[in-house]
C-alpha cells in the first residue's frame, strides 16, 4: 500500500495545446524529408492525421488506427490518445535535439525510427524502438550543443571541448535481460575508450530503457495525482537500482561514468483529469571517479538534465474550485462488494484484485457508476487513523462515507 498521501491540486498540470503537438510533427516530417525518407504510409503520417483530427475537432482515431481493438485497448479511446502522446512527445523531444544539431549518420537512424508498428506495446520487432531510444538520449547531448556521431560503432559519440563521451544505449525487456546487456554494454566501452592516455579525455555511459523492466506490459501508468504518478515510476527505478546493486553489477573503471536508467511512459492522472507522459531518469554513478573522471561526470551534469527546461509554449496552467460537499440523495443505492470492504474495514489492508475489478456500484436517479479496486487502493492511504477507527466501529457510516469519499477522489472540482 501506497504510503504517502497525495493532497488533490487546484491547478493543471502546464502542457502543450493540440496545434503545437501538430506544429512539432509537421516540422519533423518536413526535416525526414528533406534527408530523402519517405513519411507517407508509416507511423508518423498517423500520428500527423491523428492530431489533425484532433485540432478539427473530428473523431476519427479508431478510422485512423485500424485493427488494434480487443488486444490492449481496454477503453480505445482514451487508450489510444495515451499511446499516440507517448510516440509524439518522444518525437518531439527528438526534434528539439535535430533542429539544434543533426548527428553524423543520422539518415540511417531515422530510416529505422520511422518504420515498426504505431505502438511500442504491440511492436513485436524492437529494431524500430531501439533505435529511437539511441535518438532519444542522443538529443539530450544535442540540445546541450554537442557534437554527436551516431555513424561509429559506438551508438552515440558526443564531443564538446576536447572532452568525448562514448554512449551505448540499450533496451531491456526483463531483469535477466538488464543484467546480460549491462554486462555488454560495459564489455563494449571498455574496448573503445583509450585505457593508457596521459589525459584522459574519453568516458563511458551506459543508457537503458527499463520501462518493460517496470511495467511488463509496456502500456501506461495510472496516479491519483502527476506527483503520484512520477513517485510510481521513480519507486520501480530504485527497485531496479536495489536489483543491480544486490547482483553486484558496478562500473569499476574510473572513465565509465554511470548507468543512466530511463523509463518513457504515458501516465492517466485523475485529478485533475489529464493524459501525460512520463520521462524519469535515475542515475547509478561510478562510486570511484575522482580527478578527469569527476569532472567529466560535473560536465555531464548539464547534458542529464537538459529536459528540467520547460517549453516556452505551454499554457499557464489554470486554477480549479474544489467541490464543497457531495451528496448522495434519498433513494441513493449503493453496492459494495462486502468481502473487499469488510476485509479492509477489519484490517485497514486490502487484499489483491485485479485493478479494474468493481469494488462500488452507485445508482443515483437510475444511472450506476461503478468505482474500481485501484480507486479504492489510491484513496485508502488519505484515510486518516481517527475516520479509519470510526468506519471499524461504524460499517453503516463507512459504507456511506467511502462511497462519498471515492466521488470527490474522481471529480473533486466544480463545473469540470
Amino acid at each position: 500500500m501506497a504510503k504517502s498521501r497525495y493532497p488533490i491540486p487546484n491547478q493543471e498540470m502546464p502542457g502543450l495545446n493540440y496545434e503545437d503537438h501538430l506544429d512539432d510533427l509537421r516540422e519533423f516530417v518536413l526535416l525526414v524529408e528533406s534527408l530523402g525518407i519517405k513519411i507517407s504510409g508509416t507511423r508518423i503520417a498517423r500520428y500527423q492525421s491523428y492530431y489533425q483530427a484532433l485540432v478539427e475537432g473530428l473523431d476519427d482515431d479508431e478510422k485512423i488506427f485500424q485493427g488494434i481493438s480487443g488486444k490492449i485497448f481496454d477503453n480505445p479511446k482514451t487508450d489510444i490518445q495515451l499511446y499516440v502522446l507517448r510516440e509524439v512527445h518522444e518525437l518531439m523531444w527528438i526534434l528539439k535535439g535535430l533542429k539544434k544539431h543533426l548527428p553524423k549518420g543520422v539518415e540511417e537512424i531515422l530510416k529505422q525510427v520511422v518504420g515498426g508498428r504505431d505502438f511500442a506495446a504491440l511492436d513485436k520487432d524492437s529494431s524500430s524502438r531501439n533505435t529511437q531510444f539511441e535518438l532519444r538520449i542522443a538529443s539530450y547531448f544535442c540540445q546541450a550543443g554537442y557534437s554527436v556521431d551516431m555513424s561509429n560503432l559506438t551508438d552515440i559519440v558526443a564531443t564538446q571541448d576536447q572532452t568525448t563521451y562514448f554512449v551505448e544505449c540499450k533496451r531491456v525487456t526483463s531483469p535477466g535481460a538488464l543484467s546480460r546487456r549491462l554486462k555488454e554494454a560495459k564489455k563494449q566501452l571498455k574496448t573503445r575508450l583509450k585505457r593508457f592516455a596521459l589525459i584522459p579525455r574519453e568516458f563511458g555511459v551506459i543508457a537503458i530503457d527499463v520501462t518493460k523492466v517496470a511495467f511488463k506490459h509496456n502500456g501506461l501508468t495510472l496516479g491519483v495525482t502527476a506527483d503520484n504518478t512520477r513517485d510510481i515510476i521513480q519507486d520501480q527505478l530504485k527497485k531496479i537500482d536495489e536489483g543491480l546493486i544486490k547482483s553486484g553489477y558496478a562500473l569499476e573503471q574510473k572513465n565509465l561514468l554511470l548507468t543512466w536508467l530511463q523509463i518513457h511512459i504515458p501516465a492517466l492522472v485523475i485529478n485533475p483529469n489529464q493524459c501525460i507522459t512520463r520521462f524519469s531518469s535515475y542515475f547509478v554513478k561510478n562510486e570511484e571517479l575522482h580527478g578527469r573522471s569527476a569532472e567529466a561526470f560535473k560536465k555531464l551534469q548539464r547534458v542529464l538534465h537538459i529536459g528540467d527546461v520547460r517549453d516556452k509554449r505551454e499554457i499557464p496552467p489554470k486554477t480549479l474550485n474544489f467541490r464543497k460537499e457531495v451528496i448522495l440523495p434519498k433513494g441513493t443505492l449503493l453496492g459494495w462488494d462486502e468481502e473487499v470492504l469488510k476485509g479492509m474495514l477489519n484490517s485497514w489492508h486490502l487484499e489483491p484484485r485485479q485493478n479494474k475489478h468493481t469494488v462500488l456500484e452507485i445508482v443515483i436517479d437510475g444511472e450506476k457508476t461503478e468505482f474500481s479496486f485501484f480507486e479504492l487502493y489510491l484513496l485508502l492511504p488519505n484515510v486518516s487513523e481517527e475516520d479509519r477507527l470510526k468506519y471499524s466501529n461504524n460499517h453503516m457510516l463507512a459504507r456511506a462515507e467511502l462511497a462519498a469519499r471515492l466521488i470527490y477522489q474522481r471529480s473533486p472540482y466544480e463545473n469540470v
